[in-house]
Formats: structure tokens, C-alpha cells, sequence
């Protein structure tokens, strides 16, 4: 029943002037280390020796962080899929945390938008995020690596689900995906029983969270 019909999928990409402008300064941190790694060998004092060396180190850590989102910019692949399969976010690796994830219609409870205040002095410090509760929290956590999971599992803890879509990355809202994608494919989420929930809103500050009700 739910299979009758095709949708057209939603297909999003990593907004590249969002992701220089959060990456910027780490960009250009690594052009420096490179800059530095380059010093020869000849010549020079053991200390200098000893920085060379650190700063081959370092570059190697910047390269594991860094590179992947680098590369995403200048061989982009979709970061966001939602199609008649499920829902699917593959942001760029980030050393040893895998943030990406998919989750077919079947495996979804509910979809909501989620927003999480870093700080109350910082203007413009709350993020925001798709948030896709899964059915089963711990069969979607053993996917991923010990440290991964401990990550989702604090998302889980502030925005009260363990897989996020985070709008910092894309060139759209959260709320224009969600409302495409409760558009797009109203028919299978009432199919499967997805509840549609009004926003959370979570704090690293300590404040109280609040989950709105089931959207009618």
C-alpha cells in the first residue's frame, strides 16, 4: 500500500558559504601547518627539528578532521535525502565520529524540529536541527562506534533523539525541510504512524527542556 506510489525525493547539499564560514579560521590553521611541515630538514637546530615534527603530527590530526569537509566542498555529494526509502544524512566524516545515518519510514517513530541554546550570552548561539526519533533508540545506537554512540546519546539527552540533521550545514531551514518532507510524503508517514511533534527546545545551559504536543 505504502509502495504504490512514487515521490519525488529531496535531495539537499552542503551549503558551501555555511561551511566556510564555520570552518574558515580551521582552514586556514591547516595552510599554516603545512606551510610549516615544509621546513627542510638541513640545517636547522634541533628545536626547530622537534617543531617540524609537531607540526607534522598536528597537520596529520587537522588533515583527519578537516580534509573530509574540504573535500565535500569541491566534490559534492547529497548530505540529505529523504525519498520513499526513509530519510538519509551523510555529512563529511569528522576524525573518528560518524555523524551520518538512515532510517527507512518503518524505523521512524516521530519527525520534529529540535533547537538547543550553546549559551545565554552569545547572540545567535542556538542551533537547530531535524530531529528523526527512531523506534528502537538502541538498535539504531549500536550501529555506531563506542565514541559516536556516547555523542548521539548526548544529543539524545538535550534535543530527545540520538539521530540530528543539523540546519548549520544546509542551505534551507529546518522548518522548510520538515514541512517538504511532511508534504512530500504525507501519505507514508500516516501510513507507518509517524507522529509529526511541535518543536523541542533543549539547553546546554541547564534550563528546562519543553516538548510540544503531536501536530494535529
Amino acid at each position: 500500500m505504502v509502495r504504490e506510489r512514487e515521490h519525488q525525493p529531496i535531495v539537499i547539499y552542503l551549503d558551501r558559504g555555511k561551511v566556510l564560514r564555520a570552518n574558515g579560521a580551521t582552514f586556514l590553521a591547516g595552510g599554516g601547518l603545512v606551510l610549516l611541515a615544509l621546513i627542510p630538514w638541513r640545517g636547522v637546530t634541533i628545536v626547530t627539528r622537534m617543531l617540524v615534527i609537531l607540526t607534522r603530527a598536528l597537520l596529520l590530526v587537522w588533515g583527519w578532521f578537516s580534509l573530509p569537509a574540504l573535500f565535500r566542498m569541491f566534490f559534492p555529494k547529497p548530505v540529505v535525502t529523504v525519498d520513499d526509502e526513509g530519510i538519509s544524512y551523510h555529512p563529511p566524516r569528522t576524525g573518528p565520529f560518524a555523524f551520518g545515518g538512515f532510517l527507512g519510514w518503518g524505523e521512524i517513530k516521530a519527525i520534529y524540529a529540535g533547537e538547543l541554546a550553546m549559551s545565554r550570552r552569545v547572540q545567535g548561539s542556538i542551533q537547530r536541527f531535524l530531529c528523526v526519533l527512531p523506534r528502537d533508540e538502541e538498535d539504531f545506537l549500536r550501529r555506531y562506534s563506542i565514541m559516536t554512540m556516547t555523542v548521539r546519546t548526548l544529543m539524545k539527552m538535550q534535543v530527545g533523539s540520538p539521530f540530528v540533521i543539523p540546519e548549520a550545514l544546509l542551505p534551507l531551514t529546518i522548518d522548510d525541510l520538515f514541512a517538504r518532507a511532511r508534504t512530500q510524503y504525507a501519505d507514508i508517514i500516516e501510513a507507518y504512524g509517524i507522529e509529526l511533534r511541535e518543536e523541542y527546545m533543549g539547553s546546554l545551559t541547564g534550563s528546562k527542556k519543553k516538548m510540544g504536543e503531536t501536530m494535529a
